[in-house]
């Protein structure tokens, strides 16, 4: 694994776009429309047995909206971790489901689940719930911050994680 700085740069160039949230637009969600989301997030903690954890994630959504508050869609993701100077790096691959309340100017909250199978160093299932806020900077972009809980499971072994997420979406029309 690259240093923090390193693991940390995507994540610099999401805040890097925060601007596009400043203007006031109220966004028109339609039944039809499609999102594509680019998503990062870095945890860091130490554990009971006295070594630390990081992982970086990074996701790549596309949701189908079937009302203005219904999103299922796909999910896709590479995962980098270090657990007490262990490497590993995974992919996921699932589903997930959003419900994006009525925007209040532009702020629409969400909720939503997902779940995932990963694959490569490390194979088993990863769920999560999570909410957050969608800021939309205009009609079809928007910065997306979204607290999670997610619970991964590889060969018996669980580990539980609450974080942070930060996203950049396009609405498609």
């Amino acid at each position: 694994m690259g240093s923090i700085q390193g693991r940390l740069a995507p994540l610099a160039v999401l805040l890097a776009f925060a601007p596009l949230g400043a203007a006031a637009v109220t966004p028109d969600l339609k039944a039809g429309d499609r999102e594509l989301e680019l998503d990062a997030s870095y945890t860091d903690s130490s554990s009971d047995g006295g070594f630390d954890t990081t992982v970086l994630s990074l996701g790549l959504r596309h949701g189908w909206f079937l009302t203005p508050e219904h999103e299922p869609g796909l999910i896709v993701g590479l995962v980098d971790a270090d657990a007490g100077g262990i490497s590993t790096r995974f992919g996921t691959a699932g589903g997930f489901y959003d419900f994006n309340f009525p925007a209040s100017d532009s702020i629409v909250p969400v909720v939503g689940a997902a779940a995932q199978f990963a694959f490569g160093d490390a194979s088993g299932t990863v769920m999560e719930v999570s909410g957050g806020i969608r800021v939309f900077g205009s009609e079809s972009v928007s910065v997306n911050t979204r607290a999670f809980y997610e619970i991964a499971e590889d060969d018996g072994f669980e580990t539980k994680t609450f974080g942070l997420r930060l996203g950049l979406s396009w609405i498609i029309r």
